[in-house]
């Protein structure tokens, strides 16, 4: 595959041969996901009615809201007995319900009637790919006017394809958000952070209006001296608005631990490689490592398990059923299996031993009866 230069994340295909059956699992969902994709640009859209019912049975109004698939398209390759789904789409996108096609007039017959009792459920948290998607596309998520919503949409959302997953991994170590599973959830930090700032910096339209003014300055039509001025005296009067408000920053993780070097008091922070003490002291900037997540999986239990301590004394806990084993224990049962063959291994030496039985014996004997001429 080749990476392009222009754009970070751009991935596609060369024309080397792959050999699926040396590909480990992981690495044949990412090629599949890759080719899937990069197919996808070329074929011929999806296209679909978006379709209101709206029905009468005995004087009650019933709705229903489908869609009625015109051209499946490039959905083609995502359809249901794929390999891999195609994770991008929303998901309210993939449960709608598709729809028979229909006219106004159209009488129906009942088949069946089924009361369903349900409460409304909140919308699911963000991952890290519905967030990237959610800042390529906020409008969704704000109530905007037109103007503001269209502008919003013609700057490309908060950040671009090459920044935007380095803004959320800025978000992870400021210690903001904090991923559980699969869900990035906001920390407490976070929460006090969107209480304390003003209406109009934690709105993406802001964004936008940068990004718009900052188009205008690029074709001549605005002056780059007037943006600047605007943007300090917004600046200054952010921080003014700051001293002297009464909203003040309450730390919940204090520990009882005292800082070496400055003799405050340390926070515990937990972020996305781990738990940490830190001070609360920007400018001491002391930090220790409390516990590291890791990839290495529980024997009791195979979960995820987590580093502790420093040096010689450190070892691996499961916090899920307590399982703990030192880190060098486990360095020398590791480095025993690696001794072992794995599946990948197999496959590799089975090809060879395919090619090789395929290719012709050329032994001395067989040479010579070549050139014999028998007549």
């Amino acid at each position: 595959m080749i990476i392009s230069k222009d754009y970070l994340s751009l991935l596609i295909p060369t024309e080397q041969n792959v050999n699926l059956a040396l590909l480990s699992r992981e690495e044949k969902n990412i090629y599949d996901l890759v080719i899937k994709r990069f197919l996808s640009v070329m074929m011929p859209p999806f296209e679909y009615l978006q379709t209101i019912v709206q029905a009468e049975i005995n004087g009650e109004k019933f709705t229903a809201r489908g869609k009625v698939v015109k051209s499946k398209g490039w959905k083609s390759l995502y359809d249901k007995h794929s390999d891999f789904q195609d994770s991008s789409d929303n998901k309210d996108e993939i449960n709608d319900q598709v729809l028979p096609l229909l006219k106004k007039g159209d009488n129906l017959n009942i088949i069946n009637i089924k009361l369903d009792k349900c409460e409304t459920k909140p919308p699911a948290r963000f991952n890290e790919a519905t967030l990237l998607s959610a800042m390529e596309n906020p409008q969704k998520y704000v109530q905007l006017d037109k103007v503001h919503a269209k502008t919003l949409g013609e700057t490309g959302g908060i950040g671009t394809v090459a920044t935007r997953a380095d803004i959320i991994e800025k978000l992870y170590n400021m210690y903001y958000v904090e991923k559980r599973g699969k869900e990035i959830v906001p920390t407490s930090k976070g929460k006090q952070l969107i209480e304390l700032v003003p209406e109009d910096l934690k709105s993406p339209l802001l964004t936008a209006k940068w990004e718009r003014e900052l188009e205008l300055i690029s074709k001549g039509k605005e002056n780059s001296n007037d943006f600047i001025k605007r943007m300090r005296n917004y600046s200054t009067k952010l921080v003014e608005d700051v001293k002297y408000s009464k909203d003040k920053y309450v730390h919940d993780n204090i520990t009882g631990n005292k800082c070496p070097n400055c003799g405050k008091y340390m926070l515990q922070v937990k972020g996305k490689r781990g738990i940490m003490n830190v001070c609360q002291d920007r400018e001491c900037g002391f930090k220790e490592n409390i516990s590291k997540f890791t990839n290495v999986r529980c024997p009791e239990c195979h979960r995820k398990m987590e580093i502790r301590g420093n040096g010689e004394g450190q070892i691996y806990v499961c916090t899920n059923c307590n399982f703990r084993e030192k880190l060098s224990s486990f360095n020398k049962r590791f480095k025993n299996k690696q001794n072992k063959v794995n599946k990948r291994d197999v496959a590799k030496y089975m090809k060879k031993v395919k090619e090789e039985n395929d290719t012709p014996i050329n032994s001395a004997l067989a040479d010579a009866l070549s050139k014999l001429n028998l007549k």
